[in-house]
């Protein structure tokens, strides 16, 4: 909750300055012209952004002895490997920031990957500052873009985190779920909705056991 009103405080900053700098009021042809340099700058930086990253920390392998003996729960389990890396290898920071985004959340309400793939906590945690901050920079400009989908994003990997920590410190817990909440605790803060939010996840995961903690991270970060 905190988190997302921070965010929500640097956009209202953000679109303020951009407002007075570009005199959206009355635009002049230079102002126009400025916004379109400010496109291509942001196009430059996002794809930059999204793609070195996940080549400088490069992949890692799979576990190919345990690939064919996946057990009924890991049958349809994400495939992380590919994208830049081999096709023994895989990259979560290039599956989270170069595969389309509803795969990426996927994946990250999944319980496990396939052939013995990790969503590392460093990997998490870079994809979600990543998201956060080009999507402060972003929103506002003149490139068409929503809040949803990347708070969504960044929400769900927060979660994970939370839930890869309790899984290293011994706990039998379902990671997936802490993306969940991270990810409904997201959109509460910025949208404001409470009911209908909870409702929409409640639909998502078809499991009336986590409305409560749905409501109570919904409210708790709406507060």
């Amino acid at each position: 909750g905190l988190l997302v009103a921070l965010f929500c405080n640097i956009v209202k900053r953000t679109i303020k300055l951009r407002r007075r700098f570009f005199q959206l009021g009355s635009p002049t042809r230079a102002t126009k012209r400025c916004r379109l340099v400010e496109v291509i700058c942001i196009v430059i930086f996002t794809m930059s952004i999204c793609f070195w990253p996940a080549v400088l920390f490069g992949c890692q392998a799979l576990d190919l002895e345990g690939r064919h003996l996946l057990d009924s729960e890991g049958k349809n389990a994400p495939d992380l490997s590919g994208i830049i890396c081999d096709e023994h290898e895989y990259s979560v920071l290039a599956f989270l920031l170069l595969q389309p985004k509803e795969l990426a959340i996927k994946t990250l309400f999944s319980k496990t990957m396939a052939s013995g793939a990790t969503l590392d906590i460093p990997s998490l945690l870079i994809t979600y500052v990543i998201v956060f901050a080009t999507t402060i920079l972003t929103f506002g400009s003149a490139i068409p873009v929503g809040l949803f989908i990347p708070n969504i994003l960044a929400g769900a990997c927060f979660g994970r985190v939370v839930g890869q920590l309790l899984l290293e410190a011994g706990q039998r817990v379902h990671p997936g779920v802490y993306a969940l909440m991270g990810a409904a605790g997201a959109l509460g803060g910025f949208s404001r909705m409470t009911i209908s939010l909870a409702v929409i996840f409640l639909e998502i995961t078809n499991n009336m056991y986590l409305l409560l903690p749905l409501m109570l991270v919904i409210m708790t970060s709406k507060t």
